[in-house]
């Protein structure tokens, strides 16, 4: 599995979140995360991303992710206290200016494919509540790298990815053209064949009116 399908598992717990679903236990969704998190980051080191750029990352993605659960189970009189994603791994928790540094760093990563998740993570971090100024001026300097949906981060690369669905469409177009040319055909047709057919009735119709009165 790549980094970009556990992100985008990560990415639905996150819908999830801003649905205000139902989260039987903390602690089961605690492991959750952790059990993602854990595999986005061994995932990245295996596509040969910088380590250090890596752990920046994770930290970024845990912080995000216990801000965002924090203000989505306060309304029902919850705490996130406890089960905190950043203790659990770093086992404390970076003032805001610290990880604006650290996410700014990263938007100017030499690596593509870093560069691109912080840029989400950034994006996500507006779904939050409270926003510093810092991060707004950070969305508003690198906003314009996010790539559209339709471009796959791959581990050299970025491509487009393809749309087979077009070339299907344009298949079938290609098929269904010959088949409408016989209709046109037809129909052109009609018309004098119809009026022809009508002629010979009227006529036939007069000749025995004028036969019939002649005996």
């Amino acid at each position: 599995m790549k980094s970009e399908d556990i992100f985008k598992q990560i990415l639905s717990i996150d819908t999830l979140l801003s649905f205000n679903g139902i989260i039987p236990s903390l602690s089961g969704f605690q492991r959750k995360l952790i059990t993602q998190i854990e595999a986005f980051c061994l995932t990245l080191k295996s596509e040969q991303h910088p380590p250090i750029e890596v752990d920046r990352l994770c930290h970024l993605l845990c912080h995000y992710l216990d801000k965002r659960t924090e203000n989505t189970i306060k309304d029902k009189g919850l705490s996130w206290d406890s089960y905190l994603l950043l203790d659990y791994f770093y086992g404390y928790s970076t003032p805001a200016p610290a990880d604006n540094v650290s996410l700014e760093a990263l938007l100017n990563s030499d690596d593509a494919v870093i560069c691109q998740y912080a840029l989400k993570i950034l994006v996500l971090s507006r779904n939050l509540p409270t926003r510093d100024v810092k991060s707004q001026q950070l969305f508003a300097q690198y906003g314009h790298k996010l790539l559209p949906p339709n471009l796959v981060m791959d581990n050299d690369d970025l491509h487009m990815e393809p749309e087979p669905e077009e070339t299907g469409h344009n298949e079938e177009l290609l098929e269904i053209e010959p088949a409408s040319e016989p209709r046109r055909i037809w129909r052109s047709l009609g018309l004098p064949l119809f009026t022809a057919l009508l002629s010979l009735g009227a006529f036939w119709f007069w000749c025995s009116r004028y036969l019939g009165d002649l005996s």
